[in-house]
């Protein structure tokens, strides 16, 4: 279990845990990697980036820094990382208006249908995204 997460989510995880059966055990199991693999919240709330030259090599490098964890990149994958949370906040924007229409111009729907609009979208982006 990922020590970073907050205690009332281990807490939550271990009471899951200990009432599943098997297969549950399993979908627990995902969950618990998955949230193990999310950037912790740092006290600034931000990754910060820096330039950098590899001292033996000589090679431009970015350092990628968020708490007390750190990576490197190079420029090419820094500008495909960059590209991507681009990528990602100009697709969060277009979810939140297709989930605003969705609950303010239309008269009969649900939230389940605004979440079922996002869903359709966010399939359809990445058919787009796979043809290129």
């Amino acid at each position: 279990m990922a020590d970073h997460l907050p205690k009332n989510i281990r807490d939550t995880i271990r009471k899951l845990r200990n009432g599943a059966n098997e297969e549950q055990r399993k979908l627990i199991d995902i969950l618990d990697v998955s949230l193990g693999s999310m950037v912790p919240a740092v006290s600034d709330g931000m990754i910060h980036a820096e330039s950098m030259v590899t001292s033996r090599e000589r090679k431009p490098m970015v350092v990628m820094r968020w708490g007390n964890n750190k990576g490197e990149l190079s420029p090419i994958e820094a500008r495909q990382f960059a590209l991507s949370v681009i990528n990602a906040a100009e697709a969060a924007v277009q979810d939140a208006a297709i989930f605003d229409f969705m609950m303010t111009q239309s008269s009969n729907s649900k939230e389940q249908d605004g979440y079922r609009m996002i869903a359709m979208v966010r399939d359809h982006r990445r058919k787009f995204e796979d043809e290129q």
